[in-house]
């Protein structure tokens, strides 16, 4: 028997509510189905990061590995979702932008304006312990500790992409994985705020910087190279976005998949498994554009 694992964050929960409300069929369903794999095992969970994703699929991957055959396809999600424990009772990732980004999502959806409020708290508290910590270690230049905080964090996602593909290929396990949005994006913004308010200059120095040090980590480059990844030019936000395949929600946009959207995300992985060839699709120009580090 063939079990599909899948792995994501919203994107690719099933158990997403906007989706029950809206009556929304989620794409590793179609993968599933296309494919007629047997069994399938959804660890997906809506708001989590790259980290959650990493630790719970591996834990299914061992829950199924001796009497199963197994497959894997990942939608990674944010680079600067932060968590620490991985468990929902105890923990829920921290989502690490700026003050500006946090109102701007409040223009969201009244459904996502209201998850954005209910997990603030954490949002500042982590802040403030950055700030803290970064006064008593580490260089004393605000540029350098721009550039530290936007190159760091998109380390550590990728870091994380990379100890799944070395468990799964270090067992001989097929992994498919791709992007849900940009995996070079950090919050520009936000070391602004936090070391150089409103310096313009100094936040695209800072971006510049940061782009090299990331291109020249070991992990991005043994990801990047991974012929089951689509590669850093990807990402299904940008392609939904494209062609309007979010949920409309009394007249605003939740910007997650209608059931279009689904059945694209789902062709968009068959295509990638069946032919092996990668899109691109980077932008500098998204609703999410405040955060991009450009290339």
């Amino acid at each position: 028997m063939t079990t599909l694992i899948v792995g994501g964050c919203s994107y690719t929960d099933k158990d997403y509510k906007p989706y029950h409300d809206h009556n929304i069929k989620t794409w590793p369903s179609f993968l599933q189905e296309h494919y007629g794999y047997e069994n399938m095992v959804n660890t997906a969970s809506g708001g989590y990061g790259n980290r959650n994703i990493v630790n719970s699929v591996i834990d299914s991957i061992l829950d199924h590995e001796m009497k199963d055959e197994v497959v894997v396809c990942v939608a990674w999600s944010e680079p600067y979702r932060l968590s620490f424990i991985d468990d929902p009772d105890l923990d829920h990732p921290v989502f690490l932008f700026s003050d500006e980004e946090y109102e701007r999502r409040l223009t969201f959806s009244d459904k996502l304006a209201g998850y954005f409020k209910f997990i603030e708290d954490g949002r500042k508290e982590l802040i403030k312990y950055i700030v803290r910590r970064q006064k008593k270690i580490g260089s004393s230049d605000p540029l350098q500790k721009m550039i530290d905080l936007n190159s760091k964090v998109i380390i550590q996602s990728y870091r994380n992409k990379f100890y799944l593909q070395d468990f799964c290929y270090n067992r001989d396990i097929p992994l498919f994985h791709m992007n849900t949005f940009d995996p070079f994006a950090f919050d520009r913004q936000l070391s602004s705020e936090l070391y150089m308010p409103n310096n313009k200059e100094a936040q695209q120095k800072a971006a510049d910087a940061a782009i090299e040090i990331i291109r020249e980590s070991q992990y991005f480059k043994k990801v990047e190279k991974d012929i089951g990844y689509m590669g850093h030019k990807y990402n299904l936000y940008n392609d939904l976005s494209s062609h309007g395949y979010f949920i409309d929600d009394n007249g605003k946009i939740n910007r997650h998949p209608n059931q279009e959207g689904h059945k694209f995300i789902s062709e968009r992985f068959r295509e990638f498994i069946d032919l092996g060839d990668r899109l691109y699709n980077h932008t500098e120009s998204s609703y999410r554009d405040v955060l991009y580090l450009w290339e």
